[in-house]
């Protein structure tokens, strides 16, 4: 299940650079990958952990506890992360004064609907950049800032990946601790059926 989140959220960030390299700056991209690969870790460790219950090999299930212990650590380290994302790189990002930069700031504010990086003025300061959304009158609707509109889409897209990754995580440790428990439990009760240590 994890995988298949992972790689959405994965899938969903490279959409997003193909429009425009601004939120390169977060290494959002990277983030993914590595859950992408803690989530196929994860597969290969239950596999041994199946396969050292199953011959009842206790060095296989060291192994397994090892390696349970770094996914989880990993998932739940990259899920606190990618919760708390430090947004302060995507203006430096955002702020390159040049041809580029521009380029980057309307492909950005037309992908993600917004204007200006703190408030939609921005978009007529000394960066200047065609706002495509502003305010409307009677109302006066003032379009949400793009570092609003960069974080609302971090957290619909990879929140989700972050929280599976700390839950999904989270359970594999329990999971780890059930299976030891019954382990130590069945050497105590039957030891032609117990594990050699």
């Amino acid at each position: 299940m994890l995988l298949a989140i992972s790689i959405s959220g994965y899938v969903k960030n490279e959409s997003m650079k193909e429009q425009t390299d601004v939120m390169n700056a977060l290494n959002l991209g990277v983030m993914t990958i590595i859950i992408v690969a803690a989530a196929g870790a994860t597969v290969v460790t239950s596999f041994l952990g199946f396969m050292g219950a199953y011959y009842k090999s206790m060095l296989v299930l060291k192994f397994y506890v090892v390696l349970v212990l770094i996914t989880f650590l990993t998932q739940v380290a990259i899920g606190a992360y990618l919760l708390n994302l430090d947004m302060s790189s995507l203006r430096t990002s955002w702020e390159q004064d040049d041809a580029t930069g521009a380029s980057r700031r309307d492909t950005l504010q037309s992908y993600l609907t917004c204007c200006g990086f703190d408030v939609w003025s921005d978009s007529i300061g000394t960066l200047h950049t065609d706002c495509p959304y502003l305010p409307t009158f009677p109302d006066y609707t003032q379009p949400q800032s793009c570092y609003e509109a960069a974080k609302d889409f971090i957290n619909d897209w990879l929140g989700v990946v972050a929280l599976a990754a700390i839950i999904i995580g989270c359970i594999e440790s329990i999971a780890m601790a059930i299976t030891f428990t019954l382990i130590f439990k069945s050497k105590d009760k039957n030891s032609d059926t117990a594990f050699d240590y």
